[in-house]
């Protein structure tokens, strides 16, 4: 069960678990460790780059838009499988 403290990253952090979820219930069990490793990747990148110009301001850059870039990609993830699926079915 989910439960939430009220901080806003703890909503983000709620909305991607059920991401997960939803996923999982559709056989979609690869997307998000794809999404996961991508975006720490990701994360990575931002850092290098915000950390240097904004300092510790950057650094909550960073995850606020690899957090953001995760969601949206777990949200594509269906459709991303259901186009290859249309695309290479015989």
């Amino acid at each position: 069960m989910l439960v939430s403290t009220g901080n806003q990253s703890d909503y983000a952090y709620v909305h991607v678990c059920g991401m997960y979820q939803a996923l999982q219930a559709q056989n979609l069990m690869w997307a998000p460790a794809y999404v996961t490793v991508s975006m720490f990747f990701l994360n990575i990148g931002f850092n290098a780059v915000l950390v240097a110009h904004y300092g510790f301001t950057g650094a909550a850059y960073a995850q606020s838009a690899s957090r953001i870039a995760q969601f949206l990609l777990l949200v594509g993830a269906p459709h991303a499988n259901a186009i290859a699926v249309l695309l290479w079915s015989d």
